[in-house]
This record gives structure tokens, sequence and C-alpha cells, in this order.
């Protein structure tokens, strides 16, 4: 939710207001400029605080903040008051990014400081390059700042395999950090007679305790309490009268839930968006839709995924050398979704993420055979290895898989921060800001302190949907959205000569991490007989391509000639 650049040599300067945030000699912080964000700037005599976070509605506000409108202003007080401003921004209870910079005693020294709420919801990455620290809510923004345009090679074994890496500061690329939820950076000159350079380091907060499961009181209303308690969530983002609301709606459990709630929540409509899977997945997943629609009077609107699939050819990742990694995989489909939000007068959307994570058995609660199926989710073993990776990749996998950097236990799995993680670009690019009111401390906890059964095959949202008079097909349904056959029309149609023409020389081949030969005759025989179990996956050659294109993207923003793009043949 925030950009900036700062130069060393502009941290002893005074900071001044501008039409984007605020600005020091070539320095500037710059806020998503949102209705759903607010910014202001507090400064004394040596320090100036500038925070950045969501505004809070509905439960009771605090006090305004000074500069929160469009006009940024800066105001001047105390020491001992800015400490003040600093504790209660660090307090917020939505999410917020702080800068605070400290002058140094002389000309060109200082430090700055980034403080990470505990949302995670639009994390902001850091570049360290020369003498100048840059960070960005969007990391292809970033990209021509990178000096390495290389890929850490123990996280991208991770991810060629596992098709993902830990929850960490650390990123793919070795030169861009992440600010991790809590986490706290310090940049700067050291005071004293040298001046030396302060390089960029991310320090995490502590580990939190879990919360343990409890038993219920047997007269509890739980699901009014767990109703109530996703209501209070949502409507920290909902103005008083408020006419409507904006919301994600596929059909599954956790989008009805939060769609469902939020029909009490304003007088006027919920406008819902969906994307439609293909074949009988699609259309008993169109059948709860249309359940929940006549239900709860949405205003709805959906649209076939595979008619935007993914890296085609007109793709904006390809077209604009936007590529991320770790970002949504379906962003072309998800793309027309968001561009019709707008176009409805949706600035803030509702989504069911975090929904997976209140059901969670933990340790404790699961038997033998549960375990194991867990270990074998999260570990992969040698027979499911990718054929493509070379066994120098494979090694890594398994030697760093307990020493890869980890941040600490948040107030809610890790998966909830990769998820908020993996959309914020996509969403804040398009102008909206994304809410995941499943994914909050306080729901997620309420759930996992209840007993066992409760949280067993989704048995409090079912429960939920059930007490808000949807039919048994939605909370007992018989099928579940699968975006599988997308990634495979996508593989296996538009996106075939893309795939063609990133491997004919890989930089990932270059890098050791992928025999770039077998990549291609294991993808040819994809293409050739579809998916089977005892072959590669749609995933994996997706996750080849993804990472690919990112190596791609980064030459592109250095000026290098790009291998990806334009129907020409790969160069080097």
């Amino acid at each position: 939710m925030i950009r900036l650049c700062l130069h060393r040599s502009d941290l002893s300067l005074a900071w001044q207001p501008d039409q984007h945030g605020w600005r020091a000699g070539c320095s500037h912080v710059a806020p998503f400029l949102h209705p759903a964000i607010e910014a202001y700037a507090v400064a004394s005599e040596a320090q100036t605080l500038f925070v950045v976070r969501e505004r809070l509605h509905g439960n009771g506000t605090r006090r305004p903040a000074p500069g929160a409108a469009r006009g940024f202003g800066i105001r001047h007080v105390r020491a001992g008051e800015l400490r003040k401003w600093l504790a209660e921004a660090e307090a917020w209870p939505l999410d917020s990014i702080l800068v605070l910079v400290s002058r140094g005693g002389r000309a060109g020294t200082g430090t700055a400081e980034l403080r990470a709420g505990s949302r995670g919801t639009a994390p902001v990455y850091l570049v360290e390059s020369g003498d100048t620290l840059w960070g960005d809510w969007d990391p292809v923004a970033l990209y021509a700042h990178m000096r390495d345009r290389s890929l850490r090679f123990d996280l991208a074994s991770h991810f060629l395999i596992s098709f993902g890496t830990p929850y960490s500061r650390q990123t793919l690329f070795p030169r861009m950090q992440r600010l991790t939820e809590r986490a706290h950076a310090s940049w700067g000159v050291r005071a004293g007679p040298a001046g030396a350079a302060r390089p960029l380091i991310i320090a995490y907060p502590p580990a939190l305790e879990p919360p343990r499961p409890g038993s219920a009181v047997p007269s509890a209303d739980v699901v009014g309490a767990f109703g109530a308690l996703v209501a209070w969530s949502m409507r920290r983002w909902i103005d008083a009268g408020q006419p409507a609301i904006y919301s994600h709606l596929s059909g599954g459990l956790d989008s009805g839930t939060v769609a469902g709630v939020g029909a009490s929540l304003v007088p006027g409509a919920v406008h819902t968006f969906g994307l439609i899977m293909p074949g009988s997945s699609g259309a008993a997943q169109q059948r709860r839709r249309h359940a929940l629609v006549r239900r709860f009077r949405f205003v709805d609107w959906s649209w076939p995924a595979v008619t935007h699939l993914p890296l085609t050819p007109r793709s904006r990742r390809v077209v604009e050398h936007r590529v991320v990694p770790w970002e949504e995989c379906y962003v072309e489909a998800f793309e027309v979704l968001l561009q019709r939000v707008r176009a409805r007068g949706g600035q803030v959307l509702f989504t069911g993420s975090g929904g997976d994570e209140l059901t969670y058995l933990q340790w404790a609660e699961l038997d033998q055979e549960q375990r194991r199926r867990l270990v074998k989710e999260i570990f992969v073993d040698r027979a499911r290895l990718p054929s493509f990776v070379t066994r120098r990749a494979r090694e890594a996998y398994y030697d760093t898989f307990r020493t890869l950097d980890r941040a600490p236990a948040g107030a809610v799995p890790s998966s909830v921060f990769d998820a908020s993680a993996a959309v914020a670009p996509l969403y804040l690019s398009h102008g909206i800001w994304p809410v995941h009111p499943l994914g909050m401390a306080e729901v997620y906890r309420f759930c996992q302190t209840l007993p066992a059964e409760w949280r067993k095959d989704r048995a409090l949202a079912r429960r939920l949907l059930k007490h808000l008079g949807c039919p048994a097909s939605m909370y007992q349904p018989r099928s579940h959205e699968d975006f599988g056959p997308v990634m495979e029309s996508s593989l296996c149609g538009p996106a075939r000569p893309l795939f063609e023409r990133l491997f004919k020389t890989s930089r990932l081949a270059d890098l050791e991490l992928i025999d770039g030969k077998r990549l291609v005759r294991c993808y040819e025989d994809y293409c050739a007989h579809g998916p089977d179990a005892r072959r590669d996956t749609g995933v994996q050659f997706y996750g080849a391509a993804v990472l690919e294109l990112a190596l791609r993207v980064l030459d592109a923003a250095h000026g290098a000639p790009s291998a990806m793009l334009a129907g020409t043949p790969a160069s080097r």
C-alpha cells in the first residue's frame, strides 16, 4: 500500500508534502491512493513518521488522522508527542505500513525504519541499489532496480517442485525482500565520523502462540456467534449507510458465507462476481451460485474462466512484461472479473480467502492416516518430483527443506499471508482493495478454539449457510470448483506456442534448475496425452514457464534482449 524511494544523501533533509505524498530532495514516499486507505505524516525536530493504513469504518473509528484527505500535509509536534503517534499507529487494528525517518546530526546521515502491520494484505517489497532504497507494493516496479537478474537457487528449486516457497522476507529474487507481517526493516547511514552505510536489514517479530481448542457450552449459539463475528469483521470496511458492497462469489462455502453475511449489512444489494469452471463441475458451480443469488437477491455477474486462459499471447503478463512468479495463476481471468467490479463502481472487493484455514485440525486432533496425508502434502516425495528438474535442484530441495528462512508464526497461518501476497498486486493495479474477512485473526482464533467437531468437514460454515436459509445443494455440495481443466486448456492450446518459444533456449536450464530438452519432451507428451497421474502435472509445467518468463522480464527491464514474447525465436 506504499511506494517509496529513499536516497542516503536525503535522510538529513526536511520533508515536504506534494500531490503524491511527501518528498525530501530526490526521495519520496507515496501512499496507494484509494478510498479504503488513509495516510498522514507527523514530524518532530529530528524525526518524520509516515503512516499509510486501511480506514476503519463501522465499529467505532479512532480520532481522525491529519492529512488523511487527498491534500497531504505534515503535522509538527514535539518529540514526546511523536512517540505517542507512533504507538497509536502501531496499535492500529487493520493493515498498515509505517515509515520512520530519523535525521542524523550532520548532513547526509540518518536512518529509515519500515514497520508492517499484522494483516499482510498488501506487503511492500524492498530493493537496495547502491545508496538508494526502493519499496513498492508491486514487485514488477522494482525489477529495473535489481542488479542481480537470477534466482535464488534454493527457493527456485522449491518453487519448481512444490509450486511454492515459505512465507519469508526472502523472495525468489536475491536482491528483493518482502516486509512480512509485523516485521521491521532498517536502512540508512550510521552516525559517526565515517558515516558508514547501514545495509537493509529486516528483523522478524516474536512468534505468536497458536490458539488452543476448548469446549463449547452446550447452550451456546456457536453458529450465531460465528455469523455475528464475520459480520463485525466486515463492517470495518463498510461506511454507515453505504448502499451496496461487492463480493467475489465462486459458489463455494467460503465466498458464499462472506456474501451471504454481507447481504444483511447494507440496505441495497450485494454485487457478486464469479468465474465459471468448464464441464460438469462448472455446471454444479452455476447451480450453487444461482441458488445463492435467488436466496439473497444478489446482483450477479459471472464469466467462463476458459475465455481468458493463462499465458496466452494477448495476456497482459506477456504483452506488458508483468510477471510475478508467486502471483495468482489465473491472472487473465481474474483481470476480467476485476474490470467488471470497477465498471459497476466497486473499489473494495470482499473475498472468501482464509476460509480453509478456519477449519484446520491441529496436529493432536489428527489420526495417524490424516497425519500421513498432511506430511505428504507438505513434503514432496521422490515419486512426485517433476521429471525435468535437475539432480542439483532435487538435492537443493531436500537439503534445504528444514533450513529455509521462514517468518515466525503470526496471528493466522502463513498460508493466509501467502494468499494475500499472491493477489494484492493484481487487485491494486486495477484500483481495487481486497478484503479477506475470514482471514482476520479474530475469526480464525474463534474457530480454532472451538472443539474439533465444529471444524471437521467444514461443519461451522455449513451450519451457518443452513441457518441463513441456503438450500442443501449449497452447504453440502457434491463437487467443488476446479481450475485444473482451465490450466490444461491453456497449456495444450493457446499458450503452447509461447511455451515452446520459451524453452528453445532456457534461462532456467542455464541456471541448472531444469533439463530443458527433457522438459520439452515431457511437455509434448503432456499435450498429446493430457493429465496422467504417472506424468508431470500442468501446474508443474506452469511453474517452470512462469519462472522462465520472470527471468526474461528481468532481462527486458534492464534493456537486455528478451527471449519471450513477440513471436521471434529466443535469443541471448
